[in-house]
């Protein structure tokens, strides 16, 4: 879900970008999805910078959503081992020496 997200807010980001370039210095003619549609006609500019901010806000949205969990098959991390006992000395230092 969080890298179908990243991919939308980009594609509006870029669609959004790629029409208000097209207003301004008439590039990008394909890709300026917002200049070929009838129904914005006059309000062109305002509508590619609404995509633009909707683009952001998808992004910013995608950074929030939690990547979907791997399947739990064995891989991945090991938990962490127990630490190891210390052995207790073989002899007493401070016993007596016998005779």
């Amino acid at each position: 879900m969080k890298k179908l997200l990243e991919w939308v807010g980009l594609g509006l980001l870029v669609i959004g970008g790629c029409s208000v370039l097209h207003h301004y210095v008439s590039w990008f003619d394909k890709w300026a999805v917002v200049e070929n549609l009838p129904l914005f006609e006059g309000h062109k500019l305002y509508v590619s910078g609404a995509v633009i901010v909707l683009g952001l806000v998808v992004l910013l949205v995608s950074d929030k959503v939690s990547p979907e969990p791997r399947p739990a098959t064995g891989g991945g991390r090991r938990p962490a081992l127990p630490e190891p006992a210390v052995p207790e000395p073989a002899f007493d230092a401070d016993a007596p020496d016998w005779p």
